[in-house]
């Protein structure tokens, strides 16, 4: 995703660049795809054990090649996230002007890869920073977006051109990395779209694009490079600007889809996280792990009304966690912002304003915020209070963990018996989205989250507030607060 805000550069002291040796170093910690990173350690509950990824550029550590090494502006996110026993991702990025050919000088946005004669200053400062952060960080990320013109340019600006240079950026990487960190996990990948920079013939709409994730991931298979990274990183966002979400398909021209449904062996990619699954497949590497190191929708933009609505993006964010965690070929997914950008105004229509999951003052954007953090922390409530719901791929369960009511994928409202998978009662074909427990008493199932429809319903309106329980005995019961007594139930009591 594009930075809007251009780099900082802080006044350092004119000193030799020195390398501290490696102090000992505890195990790797195990990352997975059943982690999602969604902020800091001061922005989310329960951050220790959870995924985040932090950004140290090149530029922002010596911004002249007599300087020496200031890791002033990273050290303190770090020092915060380890503290708080977090798993760190540490992405690696952007080389300061006077190695990139003095691209990047004018507006801090024109990002080129650094030139060969400064492959010694650039494996220099990835030694330092591994050394640096050894025992707090176990898992690398080269550069960030590649594929991206703005963020990866080189040489001609070519396809052949910068593939080549970004490849051989990662191995030089690579090898310094393991040398302090045999441990470490190191990633890699065109993870954005891709595109090509201005002086380049644009791509014909018919025609696939040669820039997409796959496709980079295939040229560095076939030109040698397969031995140089331990994962894929990969962006899976959604066009949203077509209101569509991560189960968007499209099999004719998977390079248009970054998420998608999950690789079938002997079928043919219907998005790009399929697609790049096919491809370390293929090249006898199914070992690999693509790991979703940015993730994400704008909650506005210049569309207007016509821009997904809350609702909408929330169920494309539970849904995409849900999807995620499904893939056993998955490494982490990362929440692009945690916050929107400070720098922004919210009448701003840049979408690049607007991922937080918190808007700028820090409150929550609901139902966004609450059901996205419910997800990832695996919560399902065993009652609904008055105003609650339980929304597409969440669930109920029952405090004894036996009984689960879920809002299934497919519109569904099923309540099932996990020791034995038997569906116990149901509400089907309705298209269903969310299951509120009204103020007047009545439990409604509505679908369509941009302009609720009733499809089903307890017929208790008159009942005042009431509570919905889901007991240790699989009954489903709706109790009045006023009296007590139960109003309605699903009459499945397991003996």
């Amino acid at each position: 995703m594009r930075r809007l805000i251009a780099l900082a550069v802080a006044v350092l002291v004119t000193v030799t660049p020195s390398l501290t040796a490696a102090p000992a170093v505890a195990a790797a910690p195990v990352f997975s795809n059943q982690d999602v990173g969604l902020g800091g350690p001061d922005q989310i509950p329960d951050p220790a054990g959870k995924p985040i990824r932090i950004e140290v550029s090149w530029w922002g550590v010596q911004d002249r090649p007599e300087l020496a090494y200031d890791f002033a502006r990273y050290d303190p996110a770090i020092e915060r996230a380890h503290a708080a026993g977090m798993k760190i991702l540490l992405l690696v990025t952007y080389s300061p002007p006077w190695a990139s050919g003095g691209h990047g000088a004018a507006d801090g946005l024109d990002h080129w890869f650094p030139l060969p004669e400064w492959d010694d200053e650039w494996a220099a400062f990835v030694t330092a920073l591994t050394r640096r952060y050894a025992g707090k960080v176990y898992a690398y990320e080269i550069w960030n977006e590649p594929n991206h013109a703005a963020f990866g340019n080189y040489g001609d600006g070519s396809d052949l051109a910068r593939r080549t240079r970004y490849w051989e950026v990662v191995r030089l990487s690579n090898a310094r990395i393991k040398a302090e960190c045999a441990d470490c996990t190191v990633l890699a990948g065109g993870s954005a779209a891709g595109t090509r920079p201005a002086n380049q013939p644009a791509v014909p709409a018919t025609v696939p694009n040669p820039n997409s994730p796959a496709a980079w991931l295939t040229w560095a298979y076939a030109n040698g490079f397969g031995d140089d990274f331990d994962a894929v990183a990969h962006h899976p966002y959604p066009i949203w600007h077509q209101r569509q979400g991560p189960a968007q398909s499209d099999c004719a021209r998977p390079d248009r889809v970054l998420f998608g449904p999950r690789y079938q062996p002997g079928a043919a990619p219907c998005g790009q996280l399929a697609a790049l699954r096919k491809v370390l497949v293929d090249n006898g590497d199914a070992g690999k792990k693509i790991w979703g190191t940015e993730w994400g929708y704008p909650t506005a933009s210049g569309l207007g009304t016509n821009h997904p609505s809350l609702e909408l993006i929330r169920d494309f964010d539970v849904e995409g966690v849900h999807m995620w965690r499904e893939l056993d070929y998955a490494g982490p997914l990362f929440l692009y912002q945690y916050r929107d950008w400070a720098a922004c105004t919210d009448a701003n229509q840049d979408p690049e304003c607007h991922y937080g999951i918190v808007h700028r003052d820090g409150t929550p954007k609901e139902p966004r915020y609450s059901e996205l953090v419910n997800k990832v922390a695996n919560h399902m409530p065993a009652g609904l209070t008055t105003g609650q719901s339980i929304r597409k791929l969440s669930a109920m369960r029952s405090p004894n963990g036996r009984f689960y009511l879920w809002m299934q994928a497919d519109g569904n409202l099923v309540l099932y018996d996990s020791s034995n998978g038997r569906a116990l009662w149901s509400v089907t074909n309705t298209g269903g989205r969310r299951l509120l427990n009204q103020p007047d008493g009545n439990l409604v199932l509505y679908k369509n989250p941009d302009g609720p429809v009733a499809v089903w319903d307890t017929k208790t309106w008159t009942a005042g507030a009431s509570t919905l329980r889901l007991q240790d005995d699989g009954n489903l019961v709706l109790y009045r607060n006023a009296t007590g007594k139960a109003i309605w139930a699903s009459n499945t009591v397991v003996r």
